[in-house]
């Protein structure tokens, strides 16, 4: 039987290595603020760097998935079990800023994460 801690050093020496792994920058939302015509500003913190692995990576066409209808601009990561992530943060890939717009973090093994699949959104 496979227990939680096996899988995820499995999951470390598969799928976190380097020839598929990219480092992004992680920037979390700070509380956002409204101007004096009360839309809404964002700032975000000065961010981390974070390993991530894009799987699904649409440049210019529509996609239909199982993970749902992927649109130009959209890619998914799968990202390490212990990184904090919320939807609306910033991740920045090969010099490009991208929204995280849905967090799947369905991979459990009993009551373990094992990674959690974002789906993020280039921003315009």
């Amino acid at each position: 039987m496979v227990n939680l801690t096996s899988l995820r050093n499995k999951i470390a020496q598969r799928i976190f290595t380097a020839d598929l792994m990219s480092s992004a920058v992680l920037s979390s939302l700070v509380t956002p603020s409204q101007n004096k015509w009360g839309d809404e500003t964002a700032s975000y913190s000065s961010g981390a760097t974070i390993d991530v692995v894009p799987f699904l990576y649409i440049k210019s066409r529509l996609s239909y998935q199982p993970f749902g209808d992927v649109q130009q601009g959209d890619v998914d990561f799968v990202v390490k079990y212990d990184v904090t992530l919320q939807p609306k943060d910033k991740l920045t890939w090969q010099s490009t800023d991208y929204f995280i717009t849905e967090i799947d973090d369905s991979a459990f093994l009993g009551n373990g994460l094992v990674v959690q699949v974002i789906r993020c959104r280039k921003a315009a």
